[in-house]
């Protein structure tokens, strides 16, 4: 495992068995390690570094990702940041065990929604501005309007999408989105990854949290993780309602 930091694995131990009420006992049982294993590992009296299996099964008890265990250091988090992780912690879970499966939007769909009769752009993750395309015929500078990509983490930058966007009802009426950017892209270097959380409620998309990229940020692991697990889900097979009635309406018909 690259990157491993044992005093961050025990401090992150430490910390969420805290955080969430478990007790230390039960975590070395749903380990399979003998008691008192983790607080001769916290004291120095053994240099052991646990197996993967021992952190698998850590990160289940205490319901985060692995990545999560052993990268992200909680101690340093705020409560907001350690509450935004365990959401997307569950998000995580429920993808990967296909209780949540997500719809993907590829960048040529979400740009053909286009504008409404009004210069508006349709897609809740778009927006409309102007670009100056130089001049017309009279001289004066001829603007074009077109439909763009709008991070709400990089207002007033051009940001790009790199692959296809995912989305999931959530809560009611409520949608969440996530979205693989493109960020700080020239002549002369490709754009820098970043991964975006919103949260569409009616018409109105909030920012929840996002990573950065060539920087520091509590998410940079854990929205990659997301993002992937949001792909993998969005490949499985949904049924339409009206595609389901259907179906209900043919099996009901059979004689067995």
């Amino acid at each position: 495992m690259s990157n491993f930091d044992r005093k961050r694995l025990l401090s992150n131990i430490a910390t969420l068995t805290k955080d969430k009420n478990v007790k230390m006992g039960d975590l070395e049982a749903a380990a399979g390690v003998s008691a008192g294993y983790f607080s001769r590992l916290n004291k120095g009296e053994s240099n052991a570094i646990p197996n993967i299996e021992v952190i698998a099964a850590v990160a289940e008890k205490l319901e985060v990702t692995i990545d999560c265990l052993v990268r992200v250091d909680y101690e340093t988090l705020t409560s907001s940041e350690r509450y935004l992780i365990d959401f997307i912690n569950k998000l995580i879970s429920k993808a990967t065990s296909f209780e949540m499966l997500w719809e993907g939007e590829s960048v040529k769909k979400m740009l053909a929604a286009g504008m409404d009769q009004d210069g508006c752009a349709i897609h809740p993750l778009f927006e409309v501005r102007s670009f100056d395309i130089g001049c017309n015929l009279n001289g004066y500078p001829d603007y074009e309007d077109r439909v763009v990509y709008n991070s709400l983490f990089h207002e007033g930058e051009y940001i790009g999408l790199l692959g296809p966007s995912y989305h999931i009802d959530f809560d009611g009426g409520s949608i969440l989105w996530i979205a693989d950017v493109g960020v700080g892209e020239d002549e002369d270097n490709p754009p820098d990854e970043e991964i975006e959380l919103y949260m569409q409620k009616n018409h109105k998309v909030i920012p929840i949290c996002h990573t950065v990229a060539n920087g520091v940020s509590p998410f940079n692991e854990i929205l990659f993780s997301l993002y992937k697990a949001a792909a993998e889900t969005s490949k499985r097979p949904k049924i339409d309602a009206s595609v389901k009635s259907a179906i209900d309406s043919f099996m009901e018909d059979l004689p067995f």
